[in-house]
């Protein structure tokens, strides 16, 4: 009874969302939350909404196949693919550390990101595609303090922006880049050396390097503008990325406090 009036509910939220008319039983197609019939949710635990109703993974997987239009066929498998990872079988494991040696952190307090401290990068790293992880560990696992021999040797041509094996004299520098219609990014140099790392960022070395070297390997605390759209704040110094670290970990014990005290 429970799964015949929630499948009334879902059939309800999709016709209330189509217009009457044009609509005939003709246009129906089967339709299964996985688009394979012989997958199912590798992610069972996951919840979307559908309506008004707010549904897990293995909720929607054991409605069944539902009658439906075409394009709303389509939303609700899109749903199987994207939220719940419909699979014949699990996707690979991201056991990803950003210590190469699947060791602890030496500081997890320590800002690898402007705001975001390294316990958290070890977190995206999971999160994020298993063939990023070596990308990782040959540059935010070094700026968090990792020693990374293997994965940042000459085997692998890891792209540095300041020279070869050279690190970021500070990889939390921030590049505030100008774009059309006076929009402006901004992001760390570590976060451009990350992203020069990626598979995808192969051979363009070089590009990245003309774009950000100049400004992400100076000293200096202070960046002026270049070429009129490119800008760099440069903290720096040891003092501040010590200030950066206690700063995070202050709002680590005041976040663990209040969870205690709740």
């Amino acid at each position: 009874i429970y799964y015949f009036l929630l499948r009334f509910v879902v059939l309800s939220a999709f016709s209330s969302a189509q217009p009457t008319n044009n609509v005939t039983t003709e246009e129906l197609v089967d339709c299964p939350l996985c688009a394979d019939p012989s997958h199912t949710p590798q992610d069972p635990f996951s919840v979307f909404v559908s309506g008004e109703s707010t549904l897990s993974c293995q909720t929607a997987y054991d409605l069944g196949i539902l009658r439906l239009p075409q394009d709303n066929c389509t939303f609700w498998q899109n749903r199987g693919t994207n939220i719940c990872q419909c699979a014949a079988e699990p996707p690979p494991r991201n056991d990803c550390t950003l210590c190469e040696d699947g060791g602890l952190l030496p500081d997890p307090f320590l800002e690898g990101r402007p705001g975001i401290a390294c316990a958290q990068l070890q977190i995206e790293a999971k999160r994020d595609n298993l063939e990023n992880c070596i990308v990782w560990q040959q540059t935010q696992g070094v700026y968090c303090g990792c020693e990374n021999p293997n994965v940042t040797s000459d085997e692998y041509s890891v792209c540095r922006f300041c020279a070869d094996d050279v690190d970021l004299f500070d990889p939390l520098a921030i590049i505030v880049q100008t774009r059309n219609l006076g929009k402006s990014d901004s992001f760390s140099c570590g976060e451009a050396e990350f992203e020069a790392n990626l598979p995808e960022n192969s051979g363009r070395c070089l590009d990245y390097m003309e774009l950000y070297g100049k400004h992400c390997c100076r000293v200096p605390s202070t960046l002026p503008p270049i070429g009129g759209n490119i800008s760099t704040e440069n903290g720096g110094t040891s003092n501040a990325v010590r200030t950066r670290r206690t700063s995070l970990l202050c709002s680590s014990i005041v976040i663990n406090a209040a969870i205690t005290f709740w």
